[in-house]
Order: structure tokens, then C-alpha cells, then sequence
């Protein structure tokens, strides 16, 4: 986990109508993450996150709050700031990839969209360096 921990630490978002809020903190083997979107005064937990060393290679579960299942997400590639995770079970997002640029956690979902390859880009900054 520690290849990841520029990962660690409260990301902000700005939305039209709110922002998105990413925290990341290192727990025991595992980093663990939260997704939240808040609109005004109201703040809502979208997901949840866990990257782990699974029994080959790093895993990410991915588990919404408005849906029965979760996602598992194997890693791809890990380099110096950036790691890819892939579902090939999933069409969207089938890839996703989070990389640091200088001061910018950029949060990239690939995959398919009805038959075509669409690409959600997710621009962070840091609130607290860590």
C-alpha cells in the first residue's frame, strides 16, 4: 500500500450544483476510501472503497450505497503515481484509473456506454495535504 499512499487524504470536486468529496486513509493492509456528493448542506455517501493485496495482484471493491452489489476491480497497472483497476464483467465502468498530476488526483472511468467507449474524467484537489 505504500506505492498508493499519494492516494491518501481529502479530495475535492466542483460540480454545477455541488462538489464531490473523496477520502482516502490508510487502514491496517488496506486503503480505504468514501465518495460523497454534497449539494448545499446536504451530504450524501455515494460509495465505498477498499484497494487491497487480493490473493495475485491489487484488488478494488467498489460498493454504491443505492445498489445490492458491489464491484471487484483487479489492478492492472501500478506505476509511480498512477494505478489502473479492471472489471471485464463490467460495461461501464470497465477501467478505472487514478493518477496524480502535480497537485490533481485525476479519476478516470472507461468503458461502454450503449455499444460505445465513453470516459467519465474526475478532476481532484487536495483539501489536507497529507
Amino acid at each position: 500500500m505504500e506505492d498508493l499512499d499519494w492516494i491518501t487524504g481529502d479530495w475535492v470536486n466542483s460540480l454545477m450544483d455541488g462538489v464531490q468529496l473523496e477520502k482516502w486513509k490508510l487502514e491496517q493492509d488496506s486503503l480505504v476510501g468514501q465518495r460523497f456528493l454534497v449539494v448545499d448542506k446536504d451530504t450524501t455517501l455515494m460509495q465505498n472503497m477498499r484497494i487491497y493485496q487480493g490473493k495475485s495482484t491489487l484488488e478494488m471493491r467498489v460498493i454504491p450505497t443505492d445498489a445490492p452489489y458491489s464491484s471487484l476491480y483487479e489492478c492492472q497497472l501500478t506505476k509511480e503515481n498512477q494505478v489502473i483497476f479492471q472489471n471485464v464483467q463490467k460495461s461501464f465502468p470497465e477501467l478505472l484509473e487514478y493518477a496524480l498530476v502535480r497537485d490533481t488526483l485525476i479519476i478516470y472511468a472507461r468503458g461502454r456506454t450503449q455499444g460505445m467507449m465513453n470516459e467519465a474524467v474526475f478532476a481532484f484537489t487536495q483539501v489536507e495535504p497529507h
